[in-house]
């Protein structure tokens, strides 16, 4: 093994391990020394490859990023944009699963702060979440799989709510939630509502302008 490709393997060992830590404790319980013992390594080691806590939480960023960035790449290249937009969801459990991409990563306030790099990465993923699910929701929308009349940006957004609260309750009571079927669950749901083949797949024109009603 070249040393370069040493040091990649070390870094994700480095990263993942922050971000179990993340998982279970919180970003603010991340430090270099923690990391270090969960790797296995001194912190003198683990220098070597990231100068700092904040140093560390932009790696996670930048692993973070190219996990989605990998997943949006996969979905956007299904033929049918509803189809991507599934496998993208699924995508996400595995993930989260097995890479511990959980809430307590996105939500922390650690993350948000828009004076620090850290902030500003974690604002550019979610960009190119929105910007990639938008596109998908827009095709399938002329493809005649999504209700015409709904905003694709807002589709984008509320896609992430059939994962995030049921990843942040699992995580914290898994006795009471089971994270996969909830999503699973969702998922049924927001199909449902957004789908043309559960609405006759007429836009509200078509119907006499009927609008969007919450169900009594």
């Amino acid at each position: 093994m070249t040393a370069r490709m040493e040091t990649a393997v070390r870094q994700e060992q480095i990263i993942r391990a922050a971000l179990e830590i993340a998982a279970g404790q919180g970003v603010s319980a991340i430090t270099v020394k923690g990391v270090a013992r969960s790797v296995g390594v001194s912190p003198s080691a683990l220098y070597r490859h990231f100068k700092s806590k904040e140093d560390i939480l932009l790696g996670m960023q930048d692993f973070v990023g190219e996990v989605i960035r990998s997943s949006l790449q996969r979905a956007l290249a299904e033929p049918r944009a509803l189809d991507g937009v599934r496998s993208l969801l699924f995508s996400v459990i595995k993930h989260m699963n097995d890479d511990r991409l959980q809430p307590a990563f996105f939500l922390s306030a650690e993350n948000w702060s828009p004076d620090c790099e850290n902030g500003q990465r974690m604002r550019m993923n979610l960009h190119m979440v929105k910007r990639d699910l938008t596109a998908l929701f827009r095709k399938a929308q002329a493809q005649e799989d999504v209700r015409a009349e709904l905003d694709p940006a807002q589709l984008a957004i509320a896609f992430t709510g059939l994962y995030i609260p049921g990843a942040l309750f699992s995580q914290r009571a898994p006795e009471i939630v089971d994270f996969e079927a909830q999503v699973r669950f969702n998922w049924e749901l927001f199909l449902r509502a957004v789908s043309t083949e559960h609405h006759g797949g007429t836009a509200p024109q078509e119907r006499g302008g009927a609008e969007l009603q919450t169900p009594g």
